[in-house]
């Protein structure tokens, strides 16, 4: 049996045992789940409320495992199972995100509260480059739906150009609340 205090030994059934308590290692015995542990674990530790430096450190992981650290070559699928995880990606990950990619994902990506600014900017510009064309008056009500909280990362100027004639656009904007 792997020694209880080393996480770099845990399996995927002892972190799953642990329940809330997952959320109790720091960034740094994080950073050390062993490869088998992230690929079997990551779809559930996206649900979990991981703060940023821990969220970080299990995005380096997945890295390791997935042995793939330009996340501009990542799956919507491997993006999508990142879930609230998104909020320890780097604005410059999130930069090189493909744009199917990020179709993919960022409908999950919104429905989580505990994203900063930072990150939510840096969603918000890659949807405009991706959803919008780059002109962010083509957002639809049904791609701010899609968008989630991601829409709080506009800036004043984005939601200015808004066509705000359509009540479901909104509607949609607002449905969500600011950032933690």
């Amino acid at each position: 049996m792997a020694k209880v205090n080393d996480v770099a030994e845990w399996i995927g059934d002892q972190w799953r045992d642990l329940g809330p308590a997952a959320l109790g290692p720091g960034p740094s015995d994080l950073e050390r789940i062993n490869l088998d542990s992230i690929e079997e674990m990551l779809d559930e530790f996206g649900t979990f409320k991981f703060s940023k430096s821990q969220a970080q450190a299990l995005i380096k992981a997945a890295k390791k495992a997935w042995d793939e650290s330009d996340a501009g070559k990542w799956s919507g699928g491997r993006l999508r199972q990142l879930g609230s995880l998104v909020k320890g990606l780097d604005t410059s990950d999130i930069r090189k995100l493909g744009k199917e990619a990020f179709e993919e994902a960022v409908g999950v990506w919104g429905k989580y509260v505990d994203v900063d600014m930072e990150t939510l900017k840096a969603l918000a510009d890659k949807a405009k480059e991706h959803l919008a064309s780059g002109d962010i008056s083509k957002l639809t009500a049904q791609l701010a739906k899609k968008l989630g909280r991601v829409v709080l990362g506009l800036t004043p100027d984005d939601l200015e150009k808004l066509k705000l004639d359509n009540i479901d656009i909104i509607a949609a904007l607002g449905k969500w609340e600011g950032v933690e």
